[in-house]
């Protein structure tokens, strides 16, 4: 995409309100995941078709130790997948990017928060529950 390129915002397959997260995927915002330390998760998202492989911001994305927030039940991932590592792949027919994002096996016992950063300035973070 060239920087004077406008994007469309991105959309979720449910919804007109730009989000990135997909309703099949981790969930968007404030909602907590809880999943398995050390599994790989796809994160599916959407940006109003196919704009290439090289959409990730520099450094993007990237995740950070948080306290985990209380008086919420954490919603169960329901999908995680093998890999060996990251990585980054798009599908036409669908129209859906997925970012595969390898987690750490000593991240259990605590909270982190993902964030994908895009390269048209968007952000967006998914909170997850890592547990052995």
């Amino acid at each position: 995409m060239s920087p004077a390129a406008t994007p469309d915002p991105p959309q979720t397959e449910n919804s007109a309100e730009p989000t990135t997260l997909r309703d099949e995927g981790p969930d968007n915002g404030g909602t907590l995941n809880a999943m398995k330390a050390g599994a790989a998760v796809p994160i599916k998202f959407g940006v109003g078709g196919n704009r290439g492989l090289d959409i990730l911001a520099a450094g993007a994305p990237s995740s950070s130790v948080i306290a985990c927030p209380g008086g919420t039940a954490p919603d169960e991932v329901e999908q995680t997948v093998a890999a060996g590592g990251s990585s980054l792949s798009y599908a036409a027919g669908s129209d859906t990017y997925t970012y595969v994002w390898k987690t750490q096996k000593d991240w259990a016992g605590r909270c982190r928060q993902f964030t994908l950063g895009l390269n048209d300035g968007t952000t967006h973070t998914a909170l997850f529950d890592f547990r052995k």
